[in-house]
């Protein structure tokens, strides 16, 4: 198995505001004020939409790089959505990309082509994902 990076996750005082932690980094989550959080970060939902949005930003700039192609501006909205069919519960990540750009349309479809390329996206659409749960007590 090839590790990723680690995230450390704290919660502390009875809050909802939690701490993430990796190498260097530091990000905080929250909920909004009316679920009871202080809304002090994105919550768990819109940094998972996040990272979406901010890998396909990256791998399109990546492509443009080695492509030698050239865009004024990037934008990438996601729109997280549930949907219940029969009993069956379903998110859908909606992804819009914004391209201020001289390119023409071939070379924009191949940029949308790219976003589907993105780690992230390979991660939510696998579904062969697994979430393993341990417990220490100290």
């Amino acid at each position: 198995m090839t590790d990723k990076k680690r995230i450390r996750a704290i919660s502390i005082n009875k809050s909802y505001k939690v701490i993430l932690h990796t190498e260097g980094h530091t990000v905080i989550s929250d909920e909004p004020l009316e679920e009871g959080g202080s809304d002090e970060g994105m919550n768990p939902y819109e940094l998972i939409a996040g990272s979406l949005a901010s890998c396909t930003a990256i791998t399109i700039q990546m492509y443009l790089e080695r492509k030698g192609w050239e865009i004024d501006e990037l934008l990438v909205d996601v729109n997280l959505k549930t949907e219940k069919i029969e009993n069956v519960s379903r998110t859908i990540f909606e992804r819009n990309l914004i391209v201020r750009s001289k390119l023409d349309d071939a070379q924009l479809e191949r940029i949308k082509f790219i976003a589907n390329a993105c780690p992230i996206s390979k991660i939510l659409e696998g579904g062969n994902n697994f979430v393993v749960t341990t417990l220490e007590k100290r």
